[in-house]
């Protein structure tokens, strides 16, 4: 399950909560997490691994968010009652709705004074679907903390007030006040129920049992035609064991689902794999951290056949300069998520997630497969970084390491890529936005011990004649249709030309923003675009050749 959610919405603060309500390994501190990074834990409910992909909540991070997505089976939007949703998660919404992922609303800071959660509700109906419905209404106690939860299925009470859970049924007060409300739940589930009979019965006026109502809605979430949302106050344990409940029956777990396309390396199609552990081996590096030892840890999600010690791999990557080098690898010993630490494992079936140290050559993002059979999984669109920061070591010893650094820590980061400038004799490390870039240079000085230097980007001017050239490039922006006009206003003032708009083909929704400025304008425009699209515009760039200035 990947969490996703606005920076400060509480997808930490639940993770944690869940953690300890599970009796499973907790941070001592939620906030010790690596900033911008997956964050990966694991909890047992009911006999069941849950493993829960905490992803950041900025936009800058969004390949964290997008290996978040490639791994997880369902994703929980964790929507705070005070400050409600953003443009990004909007955006979020319709990925996941694409790529066919089961997800549920989980409503948190129900005990600040500004929280409403029938107006959240409301706005995830606008926002994300209007078929996004309560499964629990929260109940409020003295000074405004949430006290319990009223259930809309079976028309509990789930009082809190003693600090224990005590489970009672709804008073009749209770349930005047919500009868719209469960009448709009019961009716929607009934729609989307497996069961022909259900709506004969419920035509006729009889209630449908609870446990017909539970089908149903295991029905609908796997299904991908309602998205329940649920009420929490994760320190008080207000809605843990409810949100428990949800994932473990009715998210559909990896065998019900269809694994990412895949090919052979020189893209020659192959047969859709399953989720069967007997089956050929397609696994992917969905992140990369570095442990207290200097190892390197490859976080793998298997999607088909197992993962064992001291059997050989090759990692493979789509590339965009030319093919990769066959490199084998041989798999050292295998560890899982278990709370927030890790413990040995013989193996890794299809379907699970587990950690491989040692991986020199796999990067985040790589497929690793058997060597006599190769194969690909297909790519994840992530977006170009395109905020260039210009590297230099701060003393002549970290001149000597600098550059080995710069390759690991990209290696480790889905988006962040390198490159030496030839031209202007500059080390450029291209980052998502200020604050991507701001967690890289702090990880080179905490991981490596090297201190840089930041200097302005140099953009090449060439001298012709009596003229000095500069570099212009044609960008392709994309952005949702609403902030398509700000987008041009905002070019207007940075010597662009020929800009024009038009629709996504694919998506009516999305424009499309072509135009043609010089590259100095460029430089700090990732960040720019953040701004008027707020956070949800991306562009891409080709060089057209030189110009006067």
């Amino acid at each position: 399950m990947a969490l996703v959610g606005p920076s400060g919405s509480g997808k930490s603060t639940l993770v944690d909560a869940l953690l300890r309500h599970t009796g499973s390994p907790a941070l001592a501190d939620p906030n010790d997490r690596p900033a911008g990074a997956l964050s990966l834990v694991a909890i047992r409910q009911a006999g069941v691994t849950v493993h829960l992909l905490d992803t950041p909540g900025h936009a800058d991070f969004v390949g964290e968010v997008v290996a978040g997505l490639r791994a997880a089976d369902g994703v929980l939007f964790v929507v705070s009652a005070a400050a409600g949703l953003d443009a990004v998660n909007a955006q979020l919404w319709q990925q996941c709705s694409a790529a066919g992922l089961a997800r549920a609303v989980v409503v948190t800071h129900l005990d600040s004074p500004r929280a409403d959660f029938d107006e959240t509700v409301a706005l995830c109906q606008r926002v994300l679907d209007e078929d996004v419905l309560a499964l629990n209404l929260p109940m409020h106690g003295d000074g405004g903390s949430v006290a319990g939860l009223l259930t809309l299925l079976d028309a509990r009470v789930l009082d809190h007030s003693t600090g224990r859970r005590v489970e009672r049924t709804a008073d009749p007060e209770h349930l005047a006040l919500v009868d719209a409300l469960r009448t709009d739940l019961i009716e929607a589930l009934v729609g989307v129920s497996e069961d022909e009979t259900l709506l004969d019965h419920y035509l006729q006026g009889e209630q449908p049992e609870p446990q017909q109502l539970a089908a149903a809605l295991a029905a609908g979430v796997a299904g991908g035609q309602l998205w329940p949302a649920l009420a929490t106050a994760p320190l008080a344990g207000v809605g843990l064991t409810e949100l428990l409940d949800l994932l473990v029956d009715a998210f559909p777990g990896p065998a019900e689902r269809a694994c990412p396309p895949v090919s052979r390396p020189d893209g020659a199609p192959v047969l859709p794999l399953t989720c069967d552990p007997a089956g050929p081996l397609v696994a992917e590096v969905v992140r990369t951290a570095t442990d207290p030892g200097g190892r390197r840890l490859s976080f793998v999600r298997v999607f088909s056949g197992t993962l064992r010690p001291e059997i050989t791999v090759e990692p493979r990557r789509h590339r965009v300069d030319g093919p990769a080098s066959r490199t084998s690898e041989v798999i050292g010993a295998l560890v899982a998520p278990l709370g927030s630490s890790l413990h040995p494992v013989d193996a890794c079936s299809a379907g699970d997630l587990c950690a491989v140290a040692g991986l020199d050559s796999a990067e985040t993002g790589d497929t690793l497969s058997a060597p006599d059979d190769p194969l690909l999984l297909a790519s994840w669109g992530l977006p170009e970084p395109q905020l260039p920061i210009a590297v230099e070591a701060a003393s002549p010893l970290a001149r000597e390491q600098i550059s080995a650094a710069l390759r690991r820590l990209v290696g480790e980061d889905p988006v962040a890529r390198v490159e030496w400038r030839e031209a202007t004799s500059q080390q450029v490390l291209w980052c998502t936005g200020p604050l991507h870039a701001e967690v890289l240079l702090d990880r080179l000085r905490s991981q490596d011990g090297i201190e840089v230097c930041t200097p302005d980007v140099q953009v090449p001017l060439r001298q012709v004649a009596s003229e000095l050239l500069e570099p212009w490039c044609a960008v392709s922006i994309f952005v949702p249709t609403a902030f398509a006009r700000s987008v041009l206003s905002d070019l207007s003032g940075r010597r662009a030309r020929s800009a024009t708009r038009e629709s996504d083909p694919e998506d009516d929704e999305q424009s499309v923003v072509r135009a043609e400025l010089p590259e100095v304008e460029l430089l700090c425009y990732a960040a720019a675009l953040r701004a008027v699209s707020h956070g949800t515009g991306s562009f891409s760039r080709r060089a057209i050749g030189d110009e006067p200035r």
